[in-house]
Parts: structure tokens; C-alpha cells; sequence
């Protein structure tokens, strides 16, 4: 088993907090970046597997950039 599904194990147990994840591995989208519609590095799905965001866009929103923190906020609102 590779490390990146031990870590799936780990974070599926998580409960109602990795819901995102969960759904979109149900739904076809694990791996796509929910802002820029790219495809999430292996690295950095191996890093952190329930990053719903590619390095390039995780940057922005980390500075601010309204568009991608849009992004993200409307991701975790439609899980809860």
C-alpha cells in the first residue's frame, strides 16, 4: 500500500471534517484544483492528500487573492 493511501485511511476517518475530501474522490475530482481546474502535483498530494488546491493557487490565497479565497470559502460551505 502506498503511503498516500495510508494517508486516505487516516484522513477518511477524520469524520464530517474531510467531507470535501471524500466527496471529491466519490465524485471524479480528487487531484484537480478546485480554483484553476489543474491537476494537483503527486508531491503535493503526497505532502497533504486533502489539499483541494494546487501549489500555484494555494500561494494566491495565501496572499490574499480574492478570487481563489472565494474559491475555497464556497468549497467548505457547500460541505457543511
Amino acid at each position: 500500500m502506498s503511503s498516500l493511501w495510508k494517508k486516505f485511511g487516516v484522513v477518511l476517518t477524520g469524520g464530517a471534517r474531510n467531507w470535501p475530501l471524500w466527496l471529491r474522490i466519490h465524485g471524479g475530482t480528487f487531484g484537480t484544483c478546485l480554483h484553476c481546474g489543474n491537476e494537483i502535483s503527486g508531491r503535493r498530494l503526497e505532502a497533504v492528500p486533502w489539499a483541494p488546491l494546487c501549489i500555484m493557487c494555494r500561494e494566491a490565497a495565501d496572499f490574499g487573492q480574492d478570487g481563489v479565497v472565494e474559491t475555497i470559502a464556497l468549497t467548505f460551505s457547500d460541505a457543511a
